[in-house]
């Protein structure tokens, strides 16, 4: 894991405020399991979780969110066209997918504060 994907920063933010997983877990309305998740990476947060978190830690999203580049969102845009037409790819991937997809489209439109 890299200092600075996405669930590093999370973990680094909660361990630097003092709390556990399970007073975020509770601030999101999620199980502690789901904020583990996240934490390594292994589950990406909706972009509404993505607010909240940025919120409750008083950071900008940007912060939050690691940069990607360009071979990066074509690899992703290529997988997700194999995952959505596929029907042996569990809904659970591809929802996780479909949020990946959602947090690059509204962070290249600059939609985040």
């Amino acid at each position: 894991m890299k200092k600075d994907d996405l669930g590093s920063k999370l973990k680094m933010l909660r361990k630097n405020k003092g709390i556990t997983q399970d007073v975020i877990a509770d601030l999101l309305g999620v199980s502690r399991g789901n904020v583990s998740h996240y934490e390594s990476n292994s589950r990406t947060p909706s972009i509404k979780t993505i607010e909240k978190l940025a919120s409750f830690y008083n950071v900008s999203t940007e912060f939050l969110l690691p940069s990607s580049d360009v071979d990066e969102v074509k690899e992703l845009l290529s997988k997700a066209e194999e995952i959505f037409k596929s029907d042996s790819i569990p809904l659970e991937e591809k929802i996780n997918l479909f949020n990946k997809l959602n947090v690059i489209y509204l962070k290249s439109q600059n939609l985040f504060k």
